[in-house]
């Protein structure tokens, strides 16, 4: 009928884009809504397709930083903040609060949330306000700040890196971005708890690098840091190592079975460098959680343009035997002290940059996907 289009969409990994490329500027195209069918009814009221809800049903925290844009984020100021009534919240900055904390209530799992590093006072001080009135009071809030400060390829690395030279924390960019990363950290802890009067209700988290357990000590024991903290947090990722570029040739020409071998023995690796964190966090008594983890099967510094290398990373994630390899990791962790382990990440496609999705995209079948399957 007048004012609707039946449209047959093939959507890219990037979604679904629409384009006006020309109105009457008298009477202009307004009030576009692209809707799954069935929901025409329902969409304003039913805001997560029924399928989405029951994928991720029984999980009891979901770490929102990608839905937040966390990483290289320009959200500065609570006016810079993505909003529902944006044309789309798939831009860069990021999915709406009150859609994150209808997804936390709607699924009953705790939400931890990544302050945007360049984020003031106020920004944070009104996220905890609208979290506190809007939030199942039986959840808790997982409350970090930012992601990855100790990673150079990101903004926020950078950023901390050149404010704590500022403030003298350190002459080296590394040392002061971690400095700097756990003060911020306490000045944001702060705010969270004069909004929630106190910090029953919050799971204060200060992140580390999971193959630099020096990092672990420098952040809380940084200013006592550690007293406005409840968990010690690492991305424990095997796998990591078989997509340098000093060994792509001789990676590219492995079986299958090679690349899950050697992903084994990387997790050995991997859970002795989570027993050092787990001691440190024990010296601060703190518990130890995994922020993100899994299989880190990359090419990097050149190497993810070798497209022979590419296919067998994408082969061995969705190799059947990567479930028991998700098992014995997740068993691994936990042997070695590890507590709640957030799996990086939910779904996504696979290509050059990674295969980072536990699913692939919404129509896989979830019995074929080993790492959904060893999750669950």
């Amino acid at each position: 009928h007048k004012g609707r289009i039946t449209l047959y969409v093939s959507p890219s990994p990037r979604g679904i884009v629409l384009k006006v490329m020309e109105t009457d500027p008298q009477y202009p195209i307004r009030n576009i809504r692209l809707i799954s069918p069935g929901f025409e009814k329902t969409h304003e009221s039913q805001v997560f397709h029924p399928a989405f809800l029951k994928r991720w049903a029984g999980f009891k925290v979901i770490r929102f930083m990608d839905w937040m844009r966390t990483n290289n984020s320009e959200v500065e100021t609570w006016a810079d903040r993505p909003t529902p009534g944006l044309q789309t919240q798939g831009s860069d900055r990021g999915v709406a609060l009150e859609y994150m904390i209808l997804l936390a209530n709607r699924l009953k799992a705790n939400p931890w949330f990544s302050m945007p590093h360049e984020s003031t006072h106020d920004y944070v001080e009104n996220f905890a306000k609208m979290v506190k009135s809007k939030l199942d009071p039986s959840l808790k809030v997982y409350v970090e700040y930012s992601n990855e400060v100790w990673n150079s390829r990101f903004q926020q690395a950078r950023y901390a890196g050149r404010v704590g030279q500022g403030l003298g924390f350190s002459k080296d960019p590394f040392a002061a971005a971690l400095f700097f990363y756990a003060n911020r950290a306490k000045e944001i802890f702060q705010i969270w708890e004069d909004v929630f009067g106190g910090p029953d209700r919050l799971v204060r988290v200060l992140a580390a690098h999971n193959t630099n357990p020096w990092t672990s000590e420098k952040i809380l024991g940084f200013r006592k840091a550690y007293k406005k903290a409840d968990v010690l947090a690492i991305a424990p990722y095997f796998g990591g190592e078989l997509g340098k570029p000093e060994t792509e040739v001789e990676v590219a020409k492995m079986s299958l079975k090679d690349i899950l071998d050697r992903c084994r023995r990387d997790m050995g690796i991997r859970h002795k460098e989570v027993a050092e964190h787990v001691a440190v966090a024990k010296k601060y008594r703190l518990g130890l959680v995994a922020y993100e983890g899994g299989q880190h099967l990359v090419g990097t510094g050149g190497a993810e343009n070798n497209e022979q290398l590419t296919a067998l990373f994408i082969a061995a994630n969705r190799d059947p035997r990567m479930k028991q390899l998700y098992l014995e990791d997740l068993g691994g962790w936990k042997k070695a002290g590890g507590g709640l382990f957030t799996a990086f990440s939910s779904m996504g496609a696979y290509g050059k940059w990674g295969s980072w999705g536990i699913l692939e995209n919404r129509n896989q079948n979830p019995i074929r996907a080993p790492k959904y399957q060893a999750i669950i």
